[in-house]
């Protein structure tokens, strides 16, 4: 399950100092009550907003965004896909991981780029 793939994402990242504590979720999705799920729009949650967000500049990048799958999961939604084209377009790395070992690759490729 991806919440389960992405737990394991955030226990890894508890033992990287450089990012320790840093990673976090944002929770967007999930299903609600009608009523709170108006509050939360008025509150700012919008659709398509990755799943992670890490906010360590490293090379030519502001932070990085991931949008986490479950093993062969689906695709990104089209509002997923448009949000990480635009965190792209904006000077942020995007990926999308299907699991927590694609997350942590991306995420140790990240690093190793030269801050």
């Amino acid at each position: 399950m991806e919440k389960h793939e992405q737990a394991a994402v955030i226990g890894w990242s508890s033992h990287i100092p450089e990012i320790r504590g840093r990673l976090f979720h944002i929770p967007n999705g999930g299903s609600r009550h009608k009523l709170e799920a108006v509050a939360l729009k008025r509150q700012g949650v919008r659709a398509g907003v990755s799943d992670l967000f890490l906010p360590v500049p490293k090379g030519k990048f502001h932070g990085m965004w991931i949008e986490m799958k479950a093993v062969n999961g689906a695709k990104p939604s089209k509002a997923q896909q448009e949000w990480l084209d635009d965190m792209e377009s904006l000077g942020y790395a995007a990926i999308v991981a299907y699991g927590a070992e694609q997350a942590i690759n991306g995420l140790k490729n990240y690093l190793a780029l030269e801050a």
